[in-house]
């Protein structure tokens, strides 16, 4: 039972603590237990990513990859938005260690 609670306390990062950058136009923030906050260029989304105990650490729902946020909500998101979406989202989840399955 201690080394299930020192292991998910070791997952636990701080906001301030985690890299957000991805590239030049993206930023990934947290907010939240299970959710994100995909920022690309003047788009934004939120990504649903449940969080686990044990390996992998979280879970993301790729079906959540829906549709931009306001005042974009109307702008149609293809499967190669949604690929490239979800490809710098994993960028993200890698250059911060935190280990991650895809469910389709």
């Amino acid at each position: 039972m201690l080394e299930n609670i020192k292991s998910l306390l070791g997952r636990i990062r701080l906001p301030d603590l985690l890299k957000t950058r991805i590239d030049n136009s993206t930023n990934v923030y947290k907010r939240g237990r299970d959710e994100y906050l995909y920022k690309e260029g003047n788009h934004s989304l939120m990504i649903y990513a449940e969080l686990l105990t044990g390996n992998p650490d979280i879970d993301i729902d790729i079906s959540s990859i829906r549709k931009w946020l306001p005042p974009h909500q109307d702008e149609y998101l293809s499967q190669e938005d949604k690929n490239r979406i979800l490809k710098k989202f994993c960028a993200y989840l890698d250059l911060n260690g935190v280990s991650y399955r895809v469910t389709w």
